[in-house]
């Protein structure tokens, strides 16, 4: 999820029943999506739901009753600097794209689950590593041997 999608979160959209948060804004029209949740990230908006009784699960500076919080850059950025590190928000949507395509999600349901409007935007978050490269051509070849 984009992080204006998670700050913008509000009970009415999380379904922990279901396994999934809608999204009900965003900045395209396939970017109004259902996000299916992990265990661990389900966990993580129970949890906000039981501590802010207001409608946002991620109120401005965790205050309950505000309206959502807007950015995380600035928190962010104070950080980063402080570490000397170099890592911007947006690279854990590059990983997860990334890991995603390695583990054999497919580019259509990929698209699907990060809200992109076509395949083209893929490009600019899968990394595909050496070795997921080598595993390619060694599969191809595999599939080859077998027909």
């Amino acid at each position: 999820m984009r992080c204006g999608e998670v700050y913008r979160i509000q009970r009415k959209d999380f379904h922990p029943e279901k396994n999934f948060v809608q999204i009900v804004k965003g900045k395209t029209a396939a970017a109004r999506r259902r996000v299916y949740l992990t265990n661990r990230a389900k966990n993580v908006l129970i949890r906000r739901a039981n501590i802010f009784k207001g409608e946002n699960l991620f109120p401005h500076l965790d205050v309950d009753g505000n309206e959502p919080s807007k950015t995380l850059s600035y928190i962010h950025s104070e950080v980063v600097e402080k570490l000397k590190f170099n890592f911007r928000v947006y690279d854990c949507r590059h990983t997860f794209a990334s890991r995603a395509v390695a583990s054999g999600v497919d580019l259509v349901t990929l698209a699907a689950i990060l809200g992109h409007t076509n395949l083209k935007m893929l490009t600019r978050y899968c990394h595909p590593s050496e070795e997921n490269k080598h595993n390619a051509i060694l599969r191809m070849e595999k599939t080859a041997k077998a027909v």
